[in-house]
């Protein structure tokens, strides 16, 4: 078997391996589109991006460690493959990663676990995930994630969900008319603009539960674009050298706001 040439090498820390591993869950798993399928490492000037898109889940993970500054050079890699690492991984410090022609190499000890890489093209999300800012809300990763949960237990194929933002609360209202349920959740928040705000969600509330369960932070902050046709969520990072981003389509069903948030359940 022929040994492909090494192009480029470094170090990671497990850690970082880990959060890189866990965008897999953005991936898409349409067999028809393998750049889809895959997550991209995206070397360049000022570090390495690492990101997943599934067409309704953006999520990218940004590392300015001085290291990762080499030769400019995009690489994807199936995210499904990486998922073999989770194992290999357990008790290193450090992974070891040769990036080459065909291939893509990762010593873990003394394992090393090789995948190939996707000859395909990402698609270009950077325009839509890092866009003018819209209205930016502060919020509490965990505690908007379990009011979420909570309240998406009402859904159903024909459940909905409104998110009405002020200046400091967040309330989360859902209902099932089928059932005649209907449920409130409220959140202290922080609006850095234009603070009042509805925004509705139908079935893509579960990319949004997903997002946040992958996000490795305390404190998000939403940013809802004008028309509500995407939503973008920032990591507040607590380390300096790694940002990270998220973006998910919500799907608004015709629907009377009113009516459903004037319901006060609990």
């Amino acid at each position: 078997m022929a040994v492909s040439k090494t192009v480029v090498s470094f170090e990671i820390e497990t850690e970082l391996m880990q959060k890189i591993i866990q965008l897999n869950y953005a991936t898409s798993r349409d067999a028809a589109r393998p750049n889809l399928q895959s997550i991209l490492m995206d070397f360049g000037v000022t570090g390495v991006t690492f990101a997943a898109i599934n067409g309704y889940i953006i999520h990218e993970l940004q590392c300015s460690d001085s290291r990762f500054i080499i030769e400019p050079i995009k690489v994807l890699v199936f995210g499904s493959s990486l998922e073999t690492l989770k194992t290999l991984i357990k008790g290193e410090d450090t992974i070891k990663v040769d990036v080459m022609f065909n291939n893509v190499s990762f010593q873990c000890g003394a394992d090393t676990f090789i995948t190939k890489r996707v000859d395909a093209h990402f698609p270009d999300y950077l325009p839509v995930l890092h866009r003018q800012p819209g209205t930016r809300y502060n919020i509490y990763r965990l505690p908007f994630l379990l009011a979420l949960k909570r309240i998406n237990i009402l859904q159903i194929w024909d459940g909905f969900m409104v998110l009405k933002f002020s200046e400091k609360q967040l309330e989360i209202h859902g209902k099932n008319d089928e059932f005649d349920m209907s449920a409130t959740e409220r959140l202290e928040i922080s609006a850095q603009s234009k603070p009042e705000r509805v925004m509705v969600l139908s079935c893509s509330i579960g990319f949004l539960i997903d997002i946040l369960k992958n996000l490795n932070c305390t404190e998000i902050i939403l940013d809802i674009e004008a028309e509500n046709k995407f939503v973008t969520i920032e990591a507040v990072a607590t380390d300096s050298l790694q940002k990270e981003f998220a973006g998910f389509v919500p799907i608004k069903p015709n629907i009377q706001i009113d009516e459903l948030t004037s319901t006060t359940a609990a």
